[in-house]
């Protein structure tokens, strides 16, 4: 991987709340819904088993496929890959590695998040500018469900 894009911000909830959410593969689901139709897993997977494969629907017919490749409780993060769903080309990039972080605010009992991703060397800055106003967009809706 050769292209990085990255969005940070802080929610008003404590970690472990915010991690309950989050390590649920198919939180986007909960989270995003102004931009994510559905999230389906394939083969019925658990979605906190690494290994795991969703289906994301987004608003606009986009799909996309995405595997778990990591879940650390120990270190508050989850990494997917995503891919082209069964039988399709992808068309953005080949490859994508995404990482959410959390970490503990100690003297506020708050969280901070980092949201990255790595991608393959065809991605276009064009591409990777609108995936980095995405990743802010999601802290957004995160911060805001956490604010009810």
């Amino acid at each position: 991987m050769s292209t990085r894009a990255f969005a940070s911000s802080v929610v008003n909830a404590p970690i472990d709340e915010v991690w309950k959410v989050l390590r649920n593969f198919t939180a986007p689901a909960i989270l995003f819904k102004s931009t994510v139709k559905s999230v389906e897993l394939e083969d019925n997977a658990d979605p906190s088993k690494v290994g795991a494969v969703r289906l994301v629907r987004f608003v606009g017919d986009a799909v996309k496929r995405q595997q778990l490749l990591e879940l650390s409780d120990l270190n508050y993060r989850i990494v997917w890959e995503t891919s082209a769903p069964v039988g399709e080309q992808i068309a953005d990039v080949a490859a994508t590695i995404t990482t959410v972080q959390l970490y503990r605010i100690t003297d506020t009992n708050q969280t901070y998040i980092s949201w990255s991703a790595d991608f393959s060397s065809d991605a276009t800055g064009k591409f990777v500018i609108q995936e980095q106003a995405d990743y802010a967009a999601n802290l957004k809706d995160i911060k805001a469900y956490f604010s009810k």
